[in-house]
């Protein structure tokens, strides 16, 4: 679906797959990642990001029409429980994202089980772990990240506090400067495996639950000061 869905988006041909084994654009079909490879990335970014313009045409692309181009990612990248996030920067775009181990498989559904039908669980149910992002001067952003879920209804919140900041190019360290007013919080509702934010704090919040069960959750926080991600454990 994601190799059909880049085509429609523009990207009309097929990569060597020798050469980009990671592209969703390779010309095999056959097991992919479960990430956009570097180079579908940048594809995207040269076509979304006003780099080329309507009507340029396949002969007149070129290194030189891409103008300034970066070759290096500028990353953070956080890991809990066998579950990965982060936010790459590169080329003046930020990209959140998040990987890890679907929850075990249900044979009766022939899917992922959900949240909802893990009996292992009762009442609210609450991981915690940390959000790390860029904001968009590339000052680094941490903080604690709390997500909660009621079970009954399968509605809850995500809290993200003692939000720090440290200059661009600096690390994360010991002790930051708040950021913002320190604190961020969504309603948020759960749909199989899946939740979103409803209401709350400006910017959306997405995510998704990893693990056999239901361990770690992890997701993204996009907002016009701030694109983050965020992991959690139960």
């Amino acid at each position: 679906m994601v190799h059909e869905l880049l085509h429609a988006l523009g990207l009309n041909g097929h990569v060597d797959p020798r050469t980009y084994p990671d592209s969703f654009l390779r010309g095999s079909l056959g097991p992919y990642g479960t990430r956009l490879g570097p180079l579908d990335i940048a594809a995207l970014q040269a076509l979304y990001t006003t780099r080329l313009g309507v009507a340029t045409l396949p002969e007149d692309l070129s290194l030189e029409s891409l103008g300034i181009w970066e070759t290096e990612t500028t990353s953070l990248t956080g890991s809990l429980g066998g579950m990965s996030f982060g936010v790459d920067h590169r080329n003046g775009v930020s990209v959140p994202w998040t990987q890890g181990i679907d929850p075990r498989w249900d044979e009766a559904t022939s899917a992922p089980t959900t949240l909802a039908s893990n009996r292992s669980l009762r009442g609210t149910v609450r991981w915690n772990g940390e959000l790390i992002g860029f904001t968009p001067e590339l000052a680094s952003v941490r903080g604690r990240a709390q997500i909660a879920v009621a079970l009954a209804t399968m509605d809850g919140r995500a809290d993200f506090t003692d939000m720090q900041s440290w200059a661009a190019g600096e690390e994360p360290g010991a002790l930051g400067s708040q950021w913002n007013t320190g604190t961020l919080g969504y309603t948020i509702t759960v749909g199989g495996n899946y939740l979103r934010s409803t209401s709350g704090d400006d910017g959306t919040l997405h995510g998704r639950f990893y693990g056999d069960y239901h361990e770690g959750v992890a997701g993204t926080v996009e907002r016009d000061d701030l694109t983050a991600a965020f992991g959690a454990r139960r």
